[in-house]
């Protein structure tokens, strides 16, 4: 975890310097602009749009329009994971289903039908993300997404909760400018790094915009799948790229996007939308507790998915 966390420093102390280095793939030639569009339009676009508009959604808590009069949103929650045989991941993924179910919000589960294998694990959840929007432009109000490693804290809070304290003004008749929230990355505030394993999208103008860009920014030829599954990044220089920096998913929001759309972004400072499992007590449950606890990779140990599955457990039992 130090070896990680010294990289994510060296990642975002040093913007200028990676900034200026290898600007190609936001000057792109037409040749990688046309691979990226064929990654958008070689695969069956249907599987990502919903059927029929849920109807069920929004009923705990209802929204005061200009003209009070209720409405209800329109939620979905999408998530994208190829891991099939991961037995700890689906269930996590299943829990996050059952939530959606519950609450009348879309559910949206990737890679299930091999969508997408032709881009890197980690851009494909952007892709993934940007389809599903795209389909369903008039269908939903909000998406939030989850990695495969995220689960809600307390399932007894729904999502409009948290979109309602977020995205509208204390009367609840005006809708905030936000298309984006997210939160800080846990280990390196100072910088402003965000995470980008869980994030809630406003369905608006600008929130497809920034996902417009955020798929743009992809990098084909610099990604290469080796015989054994496992995806390498190089950069145009020939150097290693660093893990989450630039041509990553993460590192591009964080280094292009971020500035561009700064003021249409809600940043969770203090983790209580997001948090981190190493940060959370479970035997504690109150207010102040996140909504999504994510386990970032190096925090998947033996004991932390134990801790998980015990506690899925026990609020089963209530």
């Amino acid at each position: 975890m130090i070896s990680q966390q010294n990289n994510l420093h060296r990642i975002y102390t040093q913007k200028e310097k990676t900034e200026n280095q290898n600007i190609s793939c936001l000057k792109d030639d037409e040749q990688k602009k046309q691979e990226r569009q064929h990654l958008l339009d070689d695969e069956d676009m249907r599987s990502f749009s919903i059927q029929s508009t849920p109807t069920a959604i929004f009923k705990k808590t209802s929204i005061l329009d200009n003209d009070d009069k209720q409405h209800y949103l329109r939620i979905g929650i999408v998530q994208y994971e190829t891991r099939t045989t991961d037995t700890f991941l689906n269930t996590m993924m299943q829990e996050i289903k059952e939530y959606s179910e519950k609450n009348g919000y879309h559910y949206f589960r990737g890679g299930l039908n091999n969508d997408l294998t032709d881009i890197c694990p980690y851009y494909a959840k952007v892709f993934c993300v940007y389809r599903y929007m795209m389909e369903n432009k008039h269908k939903l109000d909000y998406i939030m997404f989850l990695d495969s490693d995220c689960f809600i804290y307390d399932k007894e809070v729904g999502l409009e909760t948290i979109i309602r304290t977020i995205f509208f003004a204390d009367d609840d008749k005006k809708e905030k400018e936000y298309c984006l929230a997210v939160t800080e990355h846990p280990y390196n505030k100072s910088s402003h790094a965000v995470n980008a394993g869980h994030y809630i999208l406003k369905m608006n103008e600008k929130a497809f915009q920034l996902m417009k860009d955020w798929v743009d920014l992809y990098c084909p030829s610099c990604w290469t799948r080796h015989e054994n599954g496992r995806w390498m990044c190089i950069q145009p220089n020939g150097q290693r790229c660093l893990w989450s920096g630039q041509y990553y998913e993460q590192g591009d929001l964080h280094l292009f996007l971020l500035p561009t759309f700064e003021q249409y972004i809600y940043f969770d400072t203090q983790n209580k939308l997001f948090a981190n499992c190493d940060t959370i007590d479970f035997q504690r449950q109150n207010s102040l507790m996140p909504y999504v606890v994510h386990l970032c990779s190096y925090l998947k140990t033996p004991e932390q998915k134990k801790r998980v599955l015990s506690y899925y457990e026990k609020q089963r039992r209530k």
